[in-house]
């Protein structure tokens, strides 16, 4: 396959939507369809050298050839598809900002571009041996990324990433003929059909043998090997589901997106009513950011299986990192109510209320949560103390903080002492809530050394307060002074609960 990226003209304070499109689209078809891809460039010696021979005339090597023009160089390539790219601004491109005085922007880099830029990219597919030619197009939003002094950035390369990803889901999804190499390729295509050389049971035996072979590999943290097994086999017998969900997940763990969404885009149309594919497929959605594909693909899962208890808790982690927290709260307690005996659901409400400063609520859940613990199961119940004692480390510094800008605000004369009063004893309210969840704990005995100091951490932040309020009350500035220190006493004894937990927990490993 050749790719011919097309150039748009842009001016010189426009940002250039095509910057390094073909590079992710050749990698992503290579990796995911087994294809050798070629990108088109006139000046490069492979195509000097077929100039040459005389296989190519000279006049067909242009900047920009024709369609026709295409055709013979694929053909004196020994290529069979030619697939031309192109993207532009769907409407006028955003301008870039003015650069520093003395200084250049490079308009390559698709600097601080509004949230409402939007680049259409469209394909020509042609097959060269005949066929129909098939065209797409799709917009793709730039990838925006958080400058470290507020604003935003677009980050050029991923943006030119999720095009190439979302282009490559296109041709894999499109059913047409014409796309045959690319929605199946021809070794699956044989091997997902009868044979009579290859018995059901070989190819069984086959494919669980690369399965642990795979697995051994994973174990061991050799990815790129694990990946080459479950790839053989899938290979082995394609109408399984388990080998691609395993590859869909090694990819994952490597951290390559868009080689995992790619292959479960394949995946599901040969193997469409596995809900452990769909939820792999939805997951390396919810991994690449696309999270409206993600929740859209969870949704249909739970239509299809509404006790499906591991959807219900991925779509409510899609949605609490979406900032919709109360529908992530019904999923959460949708997947307790589908797995009363599940500790997971009822761990990650626990989490959204704590994060959420909910403490009483919080308390709540872990009630629910420590009835379904066996007392002798030391290893889970660290587990869950751990991560919760994490959730009262985060409440506490916050609430030390939130202290801190209240004392910083009245001193700096934005508030008054009526308003500081009123805003000390909320912060007070909250950490009397966070000193009864921090006590409704049950730790094991590994971890008690450090529960005591989280008590006490949080003692003294109540009483940093009840100081604070009487400073407020009285306007005695020794009272302000002993808040104070009060406070810096207990960020330090939860620097001590805080280490003495880790230390326990390595020692538990």
């Amino acid at each position: 396959m050749v790719i011919f990226p097309e150039k748009v003209e842009v001016k010189k304070d426009q940002p250039d939507p095509n910057v390094g499109i073909a590079t992710p689209l050749a990698e992503l078809l290579e990796a995911t369809r087994r294809v050798d891809v070629l990108i088109y460039d006139p000046s490069a010696p492979y195509i000097q050298r077929l100039v040459q021979e005389g296989t190519l005339k000279a006049t067909d090597v242009t900047v920009q050839p024709s369609a026709e023009q295409k055709r013979r160089i694929v053909h004196a390539l020994g290529g069979q598809f030619a697939l031309t790219v192109r993207a532009a601004w769907s409407e006028k491109p955003p301008m870039l900002p003015r650069p520093p005085k003395g200084k250049k922007v490079d308009p390559n880099l698709l600097q601080n571009l509004p949230t409402t830029s939007v680049i259409q990219v469209s394909a020509v597919w042609m097959p060269i041996e005949g066929g129909r030619t098939w065209q797409a197009q799709l917009e793709s939003q730039p990838v925006q990324r958080a400058l470290p002094r507020g604003g935003m950035t677009v980050d050029p390369v991923s943006t030119a990433r999720t095009a190439a990803s979302n282009l490559v889901t296109r041709l894999i999804a499109e059913p047409m003929a014409v796309l045959a190499r690319v929605d199946i390729t021809r070794q699956e295509a044989q091997a997902a059909a009868p044979s009579g050389t290859t018995s059901p049971d070989d190819a069984d035996t086959l494919m669980k043998q690369f399965l642990e072979e795979g697995q051994k590999y994973a174990r061991a943290g050799d990815l790129a090997n694990a990946i080459e097994s479950y790839r053989k086999a899938a290979d082995a017998k394609p109408t399984d589901p388990e080998p691609r969900r395993r590859l869909i997940e090694a990819y994952l763990q490597r951290r390559m997106e868009d080689a995992a969404l790619a292959e479960g885009m394949r995946a599901v149309q040969i193997v469409s009513d596995s809900t452990p594919l769909l939820l792999a497929l939805a997951d390396a959605y919810m991994s690449a950011n696309r999270l409206d594909e993600a929740e859209t693909m969870y949704r249909r899962m739970l239509e299809r299986d509404p006790e499906k208890v591991v959807a219900w808790l991925h779509l409510g982690d899609l949605l609490w990192n979406r900032a919709r927290i109360t529908e992530a709260e019904e999923c959460y307690e949708q997947a307790a109510q589908k797995s009363p005996t599940n500790t997971e659901p009822l761990m990650r409400l626990a989490k959204l209320h704590l994060a959420r400063a909910q403490f009483a609520r919080a308390q709540d859940v872990v009630g629910r949560l420590y009835a379904l613990l066996p007392e002798e199961d030391e290893t889970r119940r660290g587990e869950v103390y751990a991560s919760l004692a994490d959730g009262v480390e985060t409440g506490m510094t916050q609430l030390a903080q939130r202290i801190q800008e209240a004392i910083a605000s009245y001193s700096n004369g934005e508030v008054t002492l009526e308003t500081l009063f009123r805003t000390l004893k909320a912060l007070e309210a909250q950490s009397n809530d966070l000193q009864r969840f921090t006590q409704s704990l049950k730790p094991i005995p590994r971890v008690l050394d450090a529960h005591q100091r989280f008590l006490l951490a949080g003692s003294l932040l109540q009483q940093s307060l009840g100081s604070l309020l009487s400073f407020a009350e009285t306007k005695e500035t020794r009272y302000q002074e002993e808040g104070i220190l009060l406070r810096s006493e207990c960020l330090r004894e939860l620097a001590n609960a805080s280490r003495a937990l880790r230390t326990a927990l390595a020692g538990q490993r």
